[in-house]
């Protein structure tokens, strides 16, 4: 029986769907979210920034100045990672981060799913544990495992590992 992930589900509003397609020039229904990349990740930073207002935390977007982060909240530097499936996700589902932005410097991951109309804040996760703790795994470029062939050399988390979003606050207060 697959495991459900106490995930934060938040309705993607349409403005940010419209803002998204403004700023990176693509060609997006209202009724759909297309799986570009970009779109994508600017889709999850916009779900983040509504949850951390959200929180009554502030969180400067500094994206644009730094490709190790999106996000300083709290002195924490906050890399969001989002993906799109066509599917609520589940805790024995794999996140993958490429290997080459092991060094990133950033303090945590968020890990976001776009799905319907919906996005679903998975958890977190600090760096240093996504990286160096015996539940991830590292996979090589064309290595097959459960039947997926990976594309290049990634470290990859079975979503139950995250960290709930309920404990989010602590971990930024926690220096």
């Amino acid at each position: 029986m697959a495991k459900s992930l106490n995930s934060v589900k938040i309705p993607v509003d349409p403005e940010w769907k419209a803002l998204a397609n403004k700023f990176h020039g693509e060609i997006m229904s209202e009724d759909t979210i297309v799986n570009d990349a970009q779109v994508v990740g600017t889709l999850g930073e916009m779900v983040f920034a509504f949850f951390i207002r959200c929180c009554g935390l502030n969180a400067i977007y500094e994206g644009d100045e730094s490709r190790d982060y999106d996000f300083r909240v709290l002195d924490r530097k906050i890399d969001i990672k989002t993906c799109r499936r066509g599917y609520p996700f589940q805790g024995e589902y794999e996140l993958k981060i490429p290997a080459y932005q092991r060094f990133q410097n950033c303090d945590c991951y968020v890990f976001i799913n776009l799905y319907g109309e919906f996005a679903e804040i998975l958890g977190y996760m600090p760096k240093h544990m996504f990286w160096d703790h015996d539940f991830g795994a590292d996979r090589e470029t064309g290595e097959t495992f459960n039947g997926y062939k990976y594309k290049k050399k990634c470290r990859v988390l079975n979503a139950m590992h995250l960290i709930n979003m309920d404990h989010f606050g602590g971990y930024l207060e926690a220096q």
